[in-house]
């Protein structure tokens, strides 16, 4: 499950969690980034929850614990990461085409 999925997920059931899931939820939203590395401990403590509720959170979202929801995290970031790079390396060719382009346009000149 990729991050738009769990955040999918996230905003589904959000009506249905505890008032400490949805501040864990909140927190996954502003910082998912961070979240995806941060030990179920971490959480709690910056959540102000305790570690159980960090992992009947994950739970709930239908992973068999937070290892599992770090892990879909961490993925998601590593899909995003390579979606930005393809993108800048996108750019950086329609340059190289376009130098290319001006090259050519400069030879026939001379």
């Amino acid at each position: 499950m990729y991050k738009e999925n769990v955040l999918n997920s996230i905003r589904a059931n959000f009506v249905h969690f505890s008032k400490g899931q949805k501040m864990i939820a909140n927190y996954i939203f502003e910082e998912y980034d961070k979240a995806a590395y941060m030990t179920a401990a971490a959480i709690s403590k910056i959540v102000g929850v305790s570690e159980f509720t960090v992992v009947r959170f994950a739970m709930a979202l239908g992973y068999d614990g937070y290892p599992d929801l770090q892990k879909a995290l961490q993925e998601s970031i590593k899909t995003k990461l390579t979606s930005v790079q393809r993108f800048d390396m996108s750019k950086e060719m329609s340059y190289d085409k376009e130098t290319i382009k001006l090259s050519s346009g400069e030879k026939a000149a001379l």
